[in-house]
């Protein structure tokens, strides 16, 4: 994996930085345990299933930006990512961030995302009674036309100097364009408990009196 980037100063309150990354993949990429229904071609009733083959290599590449803005107190974070590969998935995330100080060290987040994928070239979602078989085939449905969105709160109490608690609650949905297969929801709760030992050490590092 190859990762070139470079951050640029603004002003003093906005921070912007960019990167492009590439990552060479060989070796055996199929799934083993993922099939292909064979399907009569007048009918669509399924006869028979085949496992999916992926090409053996594959070469990713993706542009990254990202811009953070400071207020007074808060600090919003925008950022872009456009992907693609040359099994010709390619997709396009947007991703917006702001965090809110409150009073006594709490602090709220919210977070705001966009993503959308075209397929790639070997996706099918079935493959017709008595057609040739192609080369590559695959029905997995991360490969194909997607969409998701979500939505996520983040709310930060500060126990004491080295431990913080937070909750997180988020919502998302994935849809498959070409309506496949069903869409996806879900709301996921998350509870962290963080604790630090930079007081500790700073104290250990201290030379005697």
């Amino acid at each position: 994996q190859s990762i070139i980037g470079f951050s640029q100063v603004v002003s003093r309150k906005t921070l912007t930085q960019f990167n492009y990354s590439r990552t060479m993949q060989d070796g055996y990429l199929t799934d083993p345990y993922k099939i292909i229904t064979i399907v009569k071609p007048d009918t669509g009733a399924p006869v028979d299933y085949l496992y999916e083959k992926r090409p053996t290599s594959r070469v990713r590449n993706s542009i990254f930006w990202n811009t953070a803005h400071y207020f007074t107190e808060d600090v919003a974070h925008l950022s872009y990512r456009y992907y693609w590969d040359d099994w010709g998935v390619q997709s396009h995330t947007a991703d917006l961030k702001y965090r809110m100080d409150l009073p006594r060290g709490h602090s709220l987040s919210a977070t705001i995302r966009y993503y959308t994928q075209m397929s790639a070239d070997f996706y099918q979602y079935s493959l017709n009674e008595g057609a040739p078989l192609p080369s590559f085939a695959s029905a997995d449905y991360r490969l194909g036309h997607l969409t998701t969105k979500s939505a996520a709160f983040k709310y930060s109490i500060p126990i004491n100097k080295q431990i913080a608690f937070s909750l997180r609650a988020e919502k998302m949905d994935q849809r498959d364009v070409d309506n496949r297969f069903p869409s996806i929801g879900a709301v996921l709760f998350q509870a962290t408990v963080s604790i630090s030992d930079q007081v500790d050490y700073a104290l250990s590092s201290r030379a005697p009196p």
